[in-house]
């Protein structure tokens, strides 16, 4: 029997506003009624991590299957690459706050999206 691999599961996490606070809100793909409000990108992440292990313990201990990760084809799997459209003027601003930064416009714009997804 193989070990199980939580990490293996489609973990959602979204950047959410709740009861006037914002949260990170986590759901699993496979098991939608597995979800975790927290206040970190990382908290929520590993709070579902956490259910799916406890739930495929319990599975097993009752002698019951527990749903499969989604399978992702190799072919499937994003590149790391992305061409990216926007204004001139935002082109601008983008390219001048990578210079203020001393970083290449590329550095900044992953940094930027990092920071939106709590990373």
């Amino acid at each position: 029997m193989g070990s199980f691999d939580a990490s293996k599961y489609t973990i959602v996490v979204k950047k959410v506003r709740a009861d006037n606070e914002d949260l990170f809100y986590a759901t699993v793909n496979e098991i939608p009624d597995i979800s975790s409000y927290s206040e970190t990108y990382q908290d929520a992440y590993e709070d579902c991590l956490d259910a799916l292990e406890i739930l495929y313990d319990e599975a097993q201990s009752q002698g019951k299957n527990f749903p499969k990760p989604f399978a992702l084809p190799a072919t499937s799997r994003p590149s790391g690459r992305v061409t990216l459209r926007m204004s001139r003027s935002m082109h601008e601003r983008v390219v001048r706050y990578a210079k203020e930064d001393d970083v290449s416009l590329n550095q900044w714009i992953v940094e930027a999206i990092s920071q939106r997804c709590g990373l």
